[in-house]
């Protein structure tokens, strides 16, 4: 599979790339970059609370607000409640929303407990309602679930989620080839993902191991998926989409320089600073700079 125009429901996009979500990182100054210099298809928020958009009459500016600059956005809601997931729909669609994904991947254990992240496709009942609940109000907006592979396990709660998530209607389905227990020295399961490609009829998103060209054509190819999508690759070189782009047909990608590359990183602690405030964007700063440093001082950093 190329790199090549993406449908999803009634939305069609340039390419099938996708900077994905990242607790901590992916709200709007990292998302404002990847459009400027990468052009992936979307962006992703961090996972929201619905329980919070359901009953906070004031949401964290991280989470609600979408930049001008932006492109199109997908929110990633998480809960367990269709009532709760229906109003949080609302509001993120007053947000700005282009998109809508139901988090069935985390693996925190905090959310495990709460019967959500990647505790809620053991729940296929619940999962098939709460994607009718979020159907009944989206508005026509594409509408996903992430998910996670199966472990070596028999059960297979993954393919029974999939399957069932299907037919209560959503658009697309986005799998990470990991299991929730492990971490990211497992290699990506492809194979995996490549079986849940056979079996539905909707457009999968492949997630895992994708953190150039090369890596992004193998998973696409190995996976036959309609699109990829790459997570924390993508903080500290938001270029890296075009990259990709240009190299997969040939072309010859000039990388930018190290002062280019100190000037995004200027760019994303002042839209920080803009959105949550000086102290905590310098904070936040900390752990963002390895990313962007990482040519030159990290290789090989784990994605």
């Amino acid at each position: 599979m190329p790199i090549q125009p993406l449908s999803l429901g009634k939305k069609t996009f340039p390419n099938n790339l996708i900077q994905g979500p990242m607790a901590g990182y992916s709200c709007a100054p990292l998302r404002v970059l990847a459009q400027e210099f990468g052009q992936p298809a979307f962006c992703y928020t961090e996972m929201i609370s619905a329980k919070n958009l359901a009953h906070q009459k004031n949401i964290e500016r991280r989470f609600s607000f979408k930049d001008p600059k932006e492109g199109p956005l997908c929110f990633q809601i998480s809960g367990t409640h269709p009532k709760e997931l229906s109003r949080a729909v609302e509001r993120v669609i007053n947000f700005g929303a282009d998109l809508i994904d139901l988090n069935c991947g985390c693996p925190v254990s905090k959310i495990r407990k709460k019967g959500a992240g990647s505790k809620l496709v053991e729940n296929p009942d619940l999962l098939a309602e709460l994607i009718r609940s979020i159907k009944s109000v989206s508005q026509e907006l594409p509408v996903s679930i992430k998910i996670r592979v199966d472990s070596h396990l028999p059960i297979q709660y993954s393919k029974t989620a999939a399957l069932r998530a299907q037919d209560a209607g959503i658009d697309f389905l986005t799998i990470h080839g990991r299991h929730w227990t492990e971490s990211y020295d497992v290699p990506c399961r492809q194979d995996q993902i490549a079986e849940l490609v056979h079996l539905l009829n909707i457009p999968i998103i492949a997630n895992g191991d994708a953190h150039d060209t090369a890596s992004t054509l193998n998973l696409l190819n190995n996976t036959g998926a309609a699109g990829v999508m790459i997570s924390r690759a993508g903080v500290g070189q938001p270029w890296l989409f075009n990259q990709i782009k240009k190299e997969a047909l040939g072309e010859k990608f000039n990388p930018p320089s190290q002062d280019q590359i100190h000037q995004m990183f200027l760019q994303h602690l002042s839209g920080l600073i803009d959105l949550e405030g000086e102290k905590i964007a310098l904070l936040q700063s900390r752990k963002l700079i390895k990313y962007y440093e990482r040519q030159y001082s990290i290789k090989n950093y784990d994605i």
